[in-house]
C-alpha cells in the first residue's frame, strides 16, 4: 500500500509543474476565471491527497499533516 501511495503522490506532485508550463501566448491568455478554476482544481487535488494519506499512513505525524492539508484546502475564505 505504501509504494502505491508514494507513487500516486509522486505523480501528482510531478504533474503540477507540467500543467503549469504553457507557451507565452497561452500564459498571456490566462483569464481571471481560468486562474480561479486552476487554483480550485489544485486545492481539490491537495485535499484529496491529504484524505488518502490520512487513511493510508501509519505514522501519526503524517496523519496530522494530512489533516492539515485537508483543513487548509477545504476551508471557505469568505
Amino acid at each position: 500500500m505504501k509504494p502505491m501511495l508514494s507513487a500516486v503522490c509522486c505523480i501528482a506532485l510531478c504533474s503540477i509543474p507540467a500543467l503549469a508550463q504553457k507557451t507565452t501566448a497561452e500564459r498571456s491568455a490566462m483569464t481571471d476565471q481560468r486562474f480561479v478554476d486552476f487554483a480550485a482544481q489544485t486545492d481539490m487535488a491537495e485535499a484529496n491527497l491529504g484524505q488518502l494519506a490520512q487513511t493510508a499512513a501509519s505514522s501519526q505525524s503524517v496523519k496530522d499533516y494530512a489533516q492539515s492539508l485537508v483543513t487548509d484546502h477545504t476551508n471557505d475564505f469568505h
